[in-house]
């Protein structure tokens, strides 16, 4: 039996040429609705506050330009403890041709501590995690042409030696007509500077934590039809890939810092799902829908070994080759006006 709360509040000015907002928020170390929904951690406290410039008059060469500022500091609920201090800067242009260009800067700029390294909630163990500096660029073309691309680049550095980070993004759609499109992206992304939980030897003992080199790619690719403007079918492909090589293995002491043990082999991961996804939809009256589904999903009990399938291409033949299931579901909602019933009456 839990008794727990969650609770948020915040003003702001959301008009004209100068906008703010703060915010504050607390979830209690009981605060718990994952039998409802979905949290990923509770005992938290946090307040927030942004400041952004507005330029929403044409001029030369842009028809907008927007610049802003906001941070967000982050405790530990119970016991109330300092974990994290972020702030993060951009600025975004959208030029006369609507194509538009943005940059970021994000940064943790002190060592913060990390409680919910082995667990989602707080057990007394927490790892102290580097401060480091994040630097990407985005843009995209005009989204009213037939063709549109948008794309990212980004990567960061800490204090720590031989870590970088980096990831790369490309989209791309085509649309024939209005009535047929295709679209695709490629996210790639490298963490040579990953720090997590690997596990506990015993109960009564530290958790060990490793530092590893992470590798995530996820490609997407979508067709959609419409046959008019109340049926259309979409088509979704989705393979993400994530491979994770221990480099080093840590005791946690209690101060958050690590004591290194001998290395273990044997402790790499390989994570892959696959999903085909085709939705056929069918607004047959207004409010009522029929809606057909294909799911073709790879198998739970699928795992590949991080040793023999390293390589994308080889990865991806051994996932296409692997056990895959197939759902088929059908779905009618069926509005019924109850004054139109008596009208008929």
């Amino acid at each position: 039996n839990k008794n727990g709360f969650n609770t948020a509040a915040g003003f702001g000015k959301v008009s004209g040429l100068v906008q703010y907002n703060g915010n504050i928020g607390v979830k209690s170390d009981q605060y718990d609705p994952n039998d409802l929904g979905f949290i990923q951690n509770n005992n938290s406290f946090n307040y927030s506050g942004s400041l952004s410039f507005n330029f929403f008059k044409p001029t030369r060469y842009f028809l907008n330009h927007i610049y802003k500022l906001n941070f967000n500091n982050t405790y530990l609920y119970k016991p109330f403890r300092w974990s994290s201090l972020e702030i993060n800067a951009s600025a975004f242009f959208l030029f006369r041709n609507f194509w538009d260009i943005s940059f970021q800067i994000n940064t943790r700029p002190y060592w913060y501590k990390d409680f919910f390294v082995d667990s989602s909630s707080y057990n007394g163990y927490f790892l102290q995690r580097t401060p480091y500096v994040y630097f990407s660029i985005s843009g995209s073309s005009d989204s009213r042409k037939k063709l549109f691309f948008n794309w990212n680049i980004g990567g960061a550095e800490s204090p720590l030696p031989d870590d970088p980070y980096w990831n790369a993004n490309i989209g791309l759609r085509y649309r024939f007509s209005d009535r047929f499109q295709l679209s695709g992206s490629l996210n790639i992304e490298q963490d040579k500077g990953n720090w997590g939980y690997a596990f506990i030897k015993n109960p009564d003992e530290s958790p060990v934590i490793s530092r590893r080199n992470v590798k995530r790619n996820t490609t997407i690719l979508n067709a959609q039809y419409n046959f008019n403007a109340r049926m259309n079918c979409n088509i979704r492909l989705r393979h993400y890939w994530s491979i994770l090589n221990n480099t080093n293995f840590y005791n946690l002491r209690n101060d958050g810092y690590w004591d290194e043990i001998p290395f273990m082999a044997g402790k790499n991961i390989d994570f892959n799902t696959f999903n085909v996804d085709m939705f056929y939809t069918w607004d047959f009256l207004l409010g009522s829908r029929l809606t057909i589904a294909w799911k073709n999903v790879l198998g739970d009990n699928v795992t590949l070994d991080p040793y023999t399938y390293a390589h994308y291409l080889k990865n991806l033949g051994k996932v296409v080759d692997s056990p895959h299931s197939n759902e088929v579901t059908v779905k009618v909602v069926y509005y019924l006006d109850y004054l139109s019933l008596r009208k008929k009456k």
